[in-house]
């Protein structure tokens, strides 16, 4: 007769030091993605001083969030939502560290770094990832759960309108390149979809059309969460409501007050929803 031979065991001092593994590369590759924004500032892409502020204030956003979910995830292993935070975070700053190096050896110094033009691909479709982690963490948030396995066609329905936007972005005949309005063009390598035939009136309000839906399906999973939530649960639903209504409320008033300094407030208000998300799980 076999004996079942046990599963090995889950190392879990190496999941709890995975998070800060990552959040250190995260510090790292923000201080490279900062080097290649000042280094952008020296050349035709130069970008008003009140942009680069916010782009500066973009990425330690994305570190600190990072961190919140750095600390969940080592605190919370099993709970996906710090892991959701950890890796949004991630995908912000390489993005960022892709976007400066694509800027840098195309437009401010073109021909001086190797492969910039692949660099330039990979920024291009890399904003698409955060949609659907957006969508997971309203869907999972705060247990990490799902109400009933019904609600998985919701994730299934944005996962595809994900995939949509990422092959489109991907496959799309140009590639867009620095801050200026509008950015400078090049042949993606990669391009296989005419961008202005295909992609801008077929297939990103396709896509678009199918993240809305499925992102209005979650916030009403939420909406249902909060009426059966009890006690902690509950105070973790209202942390996180209260912090993105204020974050959404600062959008129109900081455009209106602040003018083109509003995107540093901006995106200074979204902090607070990983800030209010780490209190709320770990208080």
């Amino acid at each position: 007769m076999k004996r079942n031979t046990p599963k090995p065991a889950v190392n879990r001092r190496a999941i709890s030091i995975l998070p800060w593994l990552l959040l250190a590369l995260m510090a790292l590759l923000g201080g490279i993605a900062i080097i290649f924004l000042l280094l952008n500032q020296g050349g035709p892409d130069r970008e008003p001083v009140e942009n680069l502020y916010g782009d500066l204030v973009y990425i330690f956003s994305a570190i600190i969030g990072g961190a919140v979910g750095a600390l969940i995830a080592a605190r919370r292993s099993r709970n996906p939502i710090g892991w959701i935070l950890l890796g949004v975070a991630l995908i912000q700053v390489v993005e960022d560290v892709f976007s400066g190096y694509s800027g840098y050896g195309l437009v401010t110094q073109p021909g001086a770094l190797p492969g910039a033009i692949f660099a330039a691909w990979f920024a291009q479709w890399m904003w698409t990832p955060p949609f659907a982690a957006l969508l997971f963490g309203i869907l999972l948030y705060p247990t990490g759960e799902l109400l009933s396995r019904r609600w998985r066609i919701v994730a299934w329905v944005g996962l595809l309108g994900v995939a949509a936007l990422l092959l489109s972005a991907a496959l799309a005949s140009e590639l867009f390149v620095g801050s200026g309005e509008p950015p400078l063009a090049f042949p993606n390598p990669f391009g296989l979809i005419d961008a202005k035939s295909i992609v801008e009136p077929i297939l990103n309000p396709l896509a678009f059309g199918l993240v809305l839906v499925s992102l209005f399906a979650a916030l009403v999973s939420l909406i249902i969460r909060f009426r059966r939530a009890r006690a902690d649960e509950r105070q973790q639903l209202k942390w996180f409501t209260y912090t993105v209504a204020i974050a959404i409320v600062t959008l129109p008033l900081a455009g209106a007050v602040l003018g083109t300094w509003a995107q540093v407030v901006q995106n200074l208000a979204f902090l607070l929803v990983p800030i209010a998300v780490g209190v709320a799980i770990l208080k």
